[in-house]
């Protein structure tokens, strides 16, 4: 059995745009053991989680008006940077166990999460690994999803694979040569092109799962606590604008087998409002 028990950041009002609570965002959790906001049952429609040695990688299909974004909002990215390097969420910091040998929390320094679109992504990168800030960097938060976070959800699936490593962002074969692409400022317009299409890895071992083996419902979905009030960033840098727009991955085909996962547990904490909020993935 896998079972899933993890948070995320969106909006504390209904009907809300990510670019505009950048600075608000509150936490949303799968169970009422965090403190925070419950998401409510089948939020989630679909799910892939990836596992390897640099990183684990969720990437899914969500009803994002059950944790009060905009229906029609892309949405946009959140990271430990932002436009003042003071982090979306501000202040935001990011522990797991996923990657220690004892099973204790440690500080996973990189990571990303995207969401809108009826789309969300969450990747943390192993502190240790041989290049975090590479996997999770975040200098592409423009383009969306399916080039930061490459994979194969399905709508209405639910599993969990090993994978192979996805590339660098940004960084592509061409003529067989390799090379880097970085955004246009803003200021510049809309991205209309980009020269690139992102390689989804290869994965394996996936097991198929029902939603309600992942997600264990606990009683009562209270939609607001005290300690409800962070600040989150998932839109475009603060830059006032609608969003970044996110993209889908190609639908995937699921394949059998067995699932060694460990136990992954992620606490986010708002060391400026001294909000704890705490995203765990149990195995």
């Amino acid at each position: 059995m896998y079972n899933l028990d993890f948070s995320l950041f969106a909006p504390p009002q209904p009907d809300t745009n990510i670019a505009d609570t950048e600075g608000i965002e509150v936490v949303w959790s799968t169970t009422n053991t965090h403190g925070s906001r419950v998401i409510p049952p089948g939020t989630f429609t679909g799910l892939q989680v990836l596992n390897t040695s640099q990183y684990i990688q969720y990437i899914g299909y969500i009803n994002q008006a059950n944790v009060y974004i905009n229906a029609s909002d892309f949405g946009g990215e959140l990271d430990p940077g932002g436009q003042d390097e003071n982090g979306n969420p501000i202040g935001g910091l990011v522990y797991s166990t996923a990657f220690s040998t004892d099973g204790s929390e440690q500080q996973v320094i990189n990571w990303n999460v995207f969401i809108g679109g009826g789309l969300v992504g969450i990747k943390i990168c192993n502190p240790t690994g041989t290049n975090p800030a590479g996997y999770c960097q975040h200098t592409l938060d423009r383009i969306g999803l399916a080039y930061n976070m490459p994979g194969n959800p399905t709508n209405g699936t639910f599993e969990v694979c090993d994978s192979d490593l996805m590339d660098i962002p940004g960084v592509y074969t061409s003529g067989g040569q390799t090379l880097s692409y970085s955004q246009p400022a803003e200021s510049l317009g809309p991205i209309t092109t980009i020269p690139y299409t992102p390689r989804i890895p290869s994965s394996s071992n996936c097991q198929t799962y029902q939603s309600t083996d992942l997600f264990k419902v606990t009683t009562g979905f209270p939609t607001t606590t005290s300690a409800a009030s962070s600040t989150a960033g998932a839109g475009a840098k603060a830059s006032g604008s609608s969003g970044t727009r996110t993209g889908s991955s190609s639908p995937a085909s699921s394949t059998s087998g067995s699932n060694g996962a460990g136990v992954v547990t992620i606490s986010l904490f708002s060391t400026i409002l001294g909000v704890a909020f705490s995203v765990a993935f149990l195995a």
